[in-house]
């Protein structure tokens, strides 16, 4: 029988926001790379202005970005909304990085994409 998770108390807290965090926090969960705060300073907001936005406390965002916290589907969720981005930007994707692939990307136009994209068919063919 696997073991037992157990529930702890509401992770998040807004009116009308009722998130239930029921997942064990291990040492390995509180290690999940994320870019929030990266996101955040990205788009002007401080930690109280997420916080409001996505529905918990400054104290509770601070954790999760501290990777004191983990974070859970919803949290993302909620995030990218409030960030205007996806929820996997987030995870995979640091905004303050202006030589990584996804900025290069989306400074692109359809037809350039589709050029690069090409491109990296035959660089990938060629090593």
């Amino acid at each position: 029988m696997p073991p037992r998770h157990k529930p702890s108390k509401d992770f998040y807290s807004a009116p009308g926001l009722a998130v239930n965090f029921a997942c064990a926090q291990t040492d390995e969960m509180k290690k999940q790379p994320h870019y929030i705060r990266e996101w955040r300073k990205h788009r002007g907001l401080n930690q109280v202005q997420l916080a409001e936005r996505i529905g918990c406390t400054q104290g509770q965002l601070s954790k999760i970005e501290s990777f004191k916290k983990p974070y859970d589907e919803q949290l993302l969720e909620l995030a990218a909304e409030a960030l205007r981005c996806e929820p996997v930007d987030l995870i995979i994707r640091n905004p303050s990085e202006p030589d990584g692939i996804w900025t290069i990307w989306d400074q692109l136009n359809p037809v350039q994409r589709q050029q690069l994209v090409q491109m990296g068919k035959v660089l990938a063919r060629a090593i």
